[in-house]
């Protein structure tokens, strides 16, 4: 009764939306015409959650994790980490604008329940947590804010304590490269004490944005050494992949290969080389090895295409 009164009381109130500042027409900060125009994903493999161009595809999971699979099951998210999303969500962490998460993660909320038709929702949703002194200085957990409108609209419970932050490990946004970021999470959580996720098969692992993976995959290789369940990672924003990332993991694919004794992959050393000097010349010059696939590190390639 009460939260019936609650949201007729929301509904009937004026609401600013966030994106333009038009008044809202919905039940939080994001009118439907701006709803409608945010950026969305496209196909996106369903094991990382990166988007994916140039149908390279097969059974929805792109390269990458064919060839290296990650620790957890999925990862799911709503929007691509582009303007005005990239913007909308530093906001909400860095100067507390709750009325932008909760806005954002009604969508996800969406998305969840939309998901999970005709099958089970995961048993517990996990947030991803801040050291305490990260926590005291920005005075909340944006990860945990997103997992309670969640646990709110879909139904499900949510642990707050379920995980830990051992170190006060330096921002991941201020990594330069993915192996930095890998490292810098290094033992970097436990699993706490509580009996919160004992014999809990299912987990839903919530963050704000995924970009490298590393904070995911360092979580849930943590999870599945202490149990065996089943992670489904959710978020607000996923980084669309760069052509560069994708040019230094086909590098090291080419490295092995060579050692197979595989001749015309030295076709595609130089490319990649042009493509230091002279983007453009690069680009084209790839263009023309990519009409015949030769190796992994070529599909790799295509798949950042619409990168360059």
């Amino acid at each position: 009764m009460f939260h019936e009164l609650k949201q007729s009381i929301r509904c009937s109130l004026p609401t600013t939306c966030i994106v333009y500042g038009k008044n809202a027409d919905s039940d939080h900060s994001i009118c439907n015409e701006c709803g409608c125009k945010l950026p969305k994903l496209g196909d996106c493999c369903r094991r990382c959650g990166i988007e994916i161009s140039g149908g390279l595809v097969t059974d929805s999971c792109c390269t990458n994790c064919r060839l290296s699979p990650p620790s957890f099951d999925s990862c799911t998210c709503v929007f691509p980490h582009v303007s005005p999303i990239d913007k909308l969500v530093a906001d909400f962490k860095f100067s507390a604008r709750f009325d932008i998460g909760y806005s954002l993660s009604r969508f996800l909320a969406r998305a969840f329940n939309a998901y999970y038709i005709g099958q089970a929702k995961p048993e517990q949703l996990v947030p991803v947590p801040l050291h305490r002194n990260r926590l005291d200085s920005r005075g909340f957990n944006q990860a945990s804010e997103i997992g309670n409108v969640l646990a709110k609209h879909c139904g499900v419970s949510i642990s707050h304590c379920a995980l830990s932050r051992t170190r006060n490990t330096q921002p991941q946004t201020s990594m330069s490269s993915a192996a930095a970021r890998k490292a810098n999470l290094r033992k970097g959580f436990d699993v706490s004490k509580s009996d919160s996720l004992t014999g809990v098969t299912h987990i839903a692992l919530i963050d704000d944005v995924v970009t490298t993976m590393a904070t995911t995959q360092a979580i849930s290789r943590m999870l599945r050494a202490q149990q065996d369940c089943r992670i489904d990672v959710w978020c607000l924003a996923r980084a669309r992949k760069t052509l560069w990332s994708t040019l230094k993991l086909a590098k090291g694919h080419l490295r092995e290969m060579k050692k197979s004794s595989q001749p015309e992959l030295s076709r595609m050393t130089k490319p990649i080389a042009e493509l230091r000097k002279n983007k453009m010349r690069g680009r084209l010059h790839l263009e023309l090895v990519l009409n015949r696939p030769i190796c992994y590190s070529t599909i790799l390639i295509q798949n950042a295409r619409s990168g360059i």
